[in-house]
Parts: structure tokens; sequence; C-alpha cells
């Protein structure tokens, strides 16, 4: 063999090694799971060793716990039960989306499901076994975003659900908006009709981000995560965050579901994991960089804290980012409010928190205009569009 064909082969070993060096995952410790987020260049959801490059330095969560990909794109987070693991997207990529226009992010990890007993909820899941890997597309976003927000769509009945297609979504066919939020409430408590209501918001093309809201729960789950067994099925986590162009977006469950000797009701609240979820995120981003919070209910408001200690420490956290805004639904009334030292807020800066109308109005009432849908202005006069 002479020295060229030596040499070849040598190349040719050298570089089949840093291939598998760099995206060969390596086994997980107990209890932990790891993968690799990568560029998708063929979009087929499969990490191709050859074709997709891993992805350093973005952000992958339990739900609690936040971890960086390194230069091989390969994260490890410990394994939570009843929680899900998802990828962080970063800024200039965007997610696959489903049928529905909703992003695919995420993998379930609940053994033992969750349910209550009116509505399907989420079957029992299987052993998240790694790797659990996280494709992302390629996709340059602009300095200057333009999002729609949507207040309580709230439909009880495929009737209303027909309100807001004629409504609202005829309207919007052709927007040029990055994506879409609904703010909570996305039905009435008939949760069987989340997919005629998401299939109906998916014809405004664009993807969408669902926030969970006190109607989203079923009532007769026994605990925060039996109520929202359906939520699970149809949208995945509760909680989670994103980059979207100059933003950095988290959406919040502020429904805090409790089963006592006095009933079933909620308050507002977020429970440990997803507070030191939002200790995390906001702990990493850049001081100078807008934060967007998505809720349903506001922090302040006629529905009170579970736990006014936990409300403490979250103010806390938020008073670390001086650059914050927070968009909420649940009143059916559009107003701006800054919080202050008088609700608790230790800040100097206060956060500027805006009301968004609901799109059902006041649940589709008043007087229908000259095609049979109802008025239905809120309660302070805030017409739906």
């Amino acid at each position: 063999m002479n020295s060229e064909r030596i040499l070849t082969v040598v190349i040719a070993l050298l570089l089949m090694f840093v291939s598998c060096a760099r995206t060969s995952v390596p086994e997980p410790s107990p209890g932990k799971v790891t993968g690799v987020v990568f560029n998708d260049a063929n979009r087929n959801g499969t990490f191709d060793k050859v074709r997709d490059k891993p992805l350093k330095g973005v952000a992958v969560s339990n739900g609690r716990e936040v971890a960086i990909t390194n230069r091989r794109g390969i994260y490890e987070l410990p394994l939570l039960e009843n929680s899900a693991v998802f990828v962080i997207k970063p800024r200039d990529y965007s997610f696959p989306l489903d049928d529905r226009n909703t992003p695919i992010f995420y993998r379930m990890n609940m053994p033992f499901g969750a349910s209550g007993t009116r509505y399907s909820g989420l079957d029992s899941t299987e052993p998240l076994a790694s790797p659990v890997n996280f494709p992302l597309y390629r996709s340059r976003e602009p300095n200057n975003i333009d999002v729609l927000v949507f207040g309580d769509t709230q439909p009880r009945n495929d009737r209303e659900i027909h309100y807001i297609q004629q409504d609202m979504v005829a309207e919007l066919i052709g927007t040029t908006a990055t994506f879409g939020v609904v703010l909570g409430d996305i039905v009435y408590d008939n949760l069987n009709l989340y997919e005629h209501m998401t299939g109906t918001i998916a014809a405004i093309d664009i993807p969408w981000i669902y926030v969970p809201g006190n109607h989203d729960h079923d009532y007769t789950g026994d605990n925060n995560t039996d109520a929202l067994g359906s939520w699970y099925r149809n949208f995945g986590p509760d909680y989670y965050s994103f980059t979207c162009g100059p933003a950095h977006f988290i959406v919040l469950n502020t429904i805090r579901w409790i089963v006592d000797e006095a009933g079933r009701r909620y308050r507002t609240g977020l429970g440990s994991n997803q507070l030191e979820f939002v200790r995390n995120e906001v702990a990493r981003i850049p001081d100078d960089q807008l934060l967007v919070l998505l809720t349903h209910i506001p922090y302040a408001g006629s529905t009170g804290w579970a736990d006014p200690a936990e409300r403490e420490e979250f103010y806390r956290i938020l008073a670390d980012h001086p650059r914050s805004a927070t968009l909420a639904a649940h009143t059916h009334r559009h107003y701006h409010h800054l919080l202050d030292e008088d609700e608790g807020f230790p800040g100097d800066i206060p956060p500027h928190m805006v009301s968004i109308g609901a799109i059902c109005g006041s649940w589709w009432s008043g007087a229908p205009d000259e095609f049979g849908i109802p008025h239905s202005t809120m309660a302070d006069g805030t017409p739906t569009c």
C-alpha cells in the first residue's frame, strides 16, 4: 500500500471518528434523560448524523431545571415524574408544527397518565428512554414581530365556534403575524370542543400558542395533574418558554386546582416546580432582553393567590428583570395595570400588565348583527374586535 492510499484511509477513519464523536449520545445516569437538539435539515423529525447539525447553547427543561446543550448538541436533565421534557426555542429557529399549527417541542413523562372522570385525559406514557431528541428548523426572525393575542375564546358549543370562525378567523386569514396566542379558557368547560376549536383557529395559518385557563380544567380531577389531563393530551405541557425575535416569552399556568373538605375550586398560583422554572429562565436571559409573560389569570385581581408567600417570591423573581410585560385575560375586560409596592411588588420598575379583551365578549350575549352573530361587548363596553 503506497503512502497516498495510507493517508486516504487514515483521513477517512478520522472523519468517521469525528462524526461518531460529534453525534453519539452517552447513556444517561439513573433518573436522568438526555438527547440532542438539532437543526433538522430535511424536516423529517429524525436526527440524521450525516445531514443534521447539532445545536450548541440551546436550553432544554424538565419543567424545573434548565440545561444548555454542549458543543455536540447534547443535554442531560433529571427525569421528573408527571412532567414534560421540552426544548426552549432560541431566536432564528422555528418549531415543527402539527396539523393544528401548534408546536411540537416536548415529550410527556406521565407513567400513570392524568385524567378526571368527565373527559378523556392523557393515557399513561411509555417510559421516557433516552435519547429524547428535539428537531428545530432554521428560520430567520425579524427585529420587530407582530403577534395576534386572543383573550378568552371560551365557546360553550359548536354554534359559538361558528361565531368565532365568522367574526374573527375569517377576517384574519392572510395575516402576516409571526404567531398567535390564546390566553386561556380556550373552551368553556366542555373539553370535548378542543379539536373543533383549535382546528378552526388553525385556519389562520400561523403557529398558535395556547395558555391554560380555569375553564380548561376537568373539574372532576382530584389534583392539579388530573384536572389538566385533557390539556396534556391536546396541548402538551401547561407551561414552557421560547424566544421569538427580540423577545423571550414564558407561558404560565397560573391556576391552582384545590380539592379539600371545602369542595373544589381554583385560586391563582404556580406550584414549586413552575416557580423554580421561572426563576431559572429569568436568571439566564440578558437584562436588556424584553421578557413577555403569557398568563390567563392576572397576578392582581379578584382571584386571590392560593399561597401569598409564593406570590411574594414570584414578584421578587420578576423584580430581578428590568424589562418585562405580562399579557393576561380572564376578566373579560380590557385594561392596563402596573404592579407597584402597594401590591407587594419589591422592584423599582413596575411591570406592565395588559388585560386582553375576550374574543367571546360577554359570552356571546346581546343582540345579533346582520349575520346572526351577537355583538357581545365586554362588561366594560370594549368590543370583541
